[in-house]
């Protein structure tokens, strides 16, 4: 048996090709991890981010619903536990008042049923404006801001919610109303 001519050549640890064309296929496999992972990182912020949004949106969602079943706007009457979603009472809406408000739905000043809001743990604003065509209008603008002028800051996060109501002053006149809630946030800190 006789050995061939390339049977006598000592083989190398750097391989055939050499050590000089692995730098470039380095730097090549070094920015496509890197592209992964920033890619993967914007994607996981941008799901966090819509998550969040998702979260607040269900939040003041559930608190406008407290607000147009609280016994404190609705109209009921005289003999009668039923109250109607939305229909609220000329007179409640005529004496509503921020105190009044944060007792009645805790949640709206960031608090809950049994555990009440510390001062100033979110800053709300609440408008019913009665926009029906009768000479004497029904409407109420309560709100908890200590400082105004922080809330026209750009950065400021703010969810709002709008909702078309009924405000019934006696059994011939029931006023269409818009019920508006805005909430501010600035990272825990009152406005």
């Amino acid at each position: 048996m006789k050995l061939s001519r390339f049977s006598k050549r000592k083989v190398s640890r750097l391989g055939v090709a050499g050590f000089f064309e692995e730098i470039p296929v380095l730097i090549l496999v070094t920015i496509g991890v890197g592209m992964f992972m920033v890619s993967m990182i914007w994607a996981i912020s941008t799901h966090n981010a819509r998550y969040t949004d998702i979260e607040n949106v269900h939040e003041i969602h559930d608190i406008m619903k407290t607000i147009r079943t609280w016994e404190g706007l609705c109209y009921q009457e005289e003999g009668s536990a039923n109250r109607v979603e939305g229909l609220f009472d000329c007179h409640k809406v005529m004496y509503l008042s921020a105190t009044n408000l944060s007792r009645g739905v805790p949640e709206l000043a960031g608090g809950s049923a049994t555990n009440p809001p510390t001062p100033a743990s979110r800053t709300y604003r609440l408008r019913i404006e009665d926009t029906s065509p009768y000479p004497f209008r029904y409407s109420a603008d309560v709100n908890n801001i200590i400082n105004p002028s922080k809330i026209s800051d750009p950065k400021v996060e703010r969810k709002t919610m709008v909702s078309s109501v009924n405000i019934k002053v006696n059994d011939e006149e029931i006023h269409v109303a818009k019920l508006e809630l805005t909430i501010f946030r600035l990272g825990g800190a009152g406005v």
